[in-house]
């Protein structure tokens, strides 16, 4: 048998209190044993209750501010907290989605509009009430114009929280 020189106790006293078989794999650079020998350490990994993806935890403000500084943090919730970035992600599409197909039976309020103007400008084409849809005509593509910008806020509302907690999308 083949002699090892001499091997201190992990703990650094004189006594023996670790095996002869532990005392075998004693590193001399630092005080750790073989992590061969050791029970391997079980890390609880929070996943998310809904889509079972893992949860981690949201940039820092500080983060978010330096690095995307044309996005405004969300501050209205706790940090250290783990999220599912997923979720988060799709609730904001469907909160945006709802800002585009708003109102009964979710329809899109701005290609109903659009339809309807390109009818009207059909029929002042055709010669079939030109007078009257002449007059109408400006005040629906107002009415476009106000539906587009509220869609464009709505989408753009509903994506602020998820970039305000996760920064940008990519």
């Amino acid at each position: 048998m083949i002699s090892s020189p001499s091997v201190p106790n992990v703990c650094g006293c004189d006594s023996p209190c670790v095996s002869p078989h532990l005392r075998a794999v004693y590193t001399h650079s630092n005080m750790f044993l073989n992590a061969a020998l050791l029970p391997p350490i079980k890390i609880k990994m929070a996943h998310c209750t809904h889509c079972q993806r893992p949860m981690t935890l949201p940039p820092t403000i500080h983060f978010l501010l330096t690095t995307y500084p044309n996005i405004c943090p969300t501050y209205s919730f706790p940090r250290h907290k783990p999220r599912c970035k997923h979720c988060d992600q799709v609730a904001a599409n469907a909160k945006a989605i709802d800002a585009e197909l708003s109102g009964p039976g979710h329809t899109n309020p701005v290609t109903k509009l659009e339809n309807q103007i390109s009818q009207a400008r059909r029929l002042v084409w055709d010669g079939i009430r030109v007078q009257e849809l002449e007059e109408v005509l400006p005040k629906m593509e107002g009415r476009l114009r106000e539906a587009r910008k509220k869609r464009d806020e709505g989408i753009k509302m509903a994506w602020e929280e998820f970039r305000g907690i996760w920064g940008p999308e990519n």
